[in-house]
């Protein structure tokens, strides 16, 4: 049984094009809403469009965890508004593997 059977059963070499144009997507989506990717894509002397493969991904710098508690709170690391994040619903509707942690925007909503 397949959850997404168009999917899961295609050939390898269309699987690798969705994934690549998916990757593209997101790599886009990063660096047009997102400053701290934008930075981090221009220090690297990268943009979306260099991604022509798969393997070009190591091509695109990784950003850690320090990096997003450098930018705290939110310095850009989102790529929508605050106000879209909290419009509705309750934290674990966003967030539902949620854990304690000192580093978060709203520790208020973890207790």
């Amino acid at each position: 049984m397949y959850f997404q059977p168009e999917i899961e059963t295609m050939p390898r070499e269309e699987l690798r094009e969705l994934q690549l144009e998916r990757m593209r997507e997101s790599l886009r989506n990063a660096y047009e809403n997102v400053p701290l990717y934008r930075e981090r894509f221009d220090a690297a002397g990268v943009t979306p469009d260099d991604l022509e493969s798969l393997e070009d991904i190591a091509k695109f710098p990784f950003v850690v965890k320090q990096d997003m508690r450098d930018a705290y709170p939110f310095g850009g690391g989102l790529h929508c508004s605050t106000a879209d994040v909290y419009r509705e619903g309750e934290c674990l509707d966003y967030f539902p593997n949620r854990v304690e942690d000192p580093t978060l925007v709203r520790p208020e909503m973890w207790k």
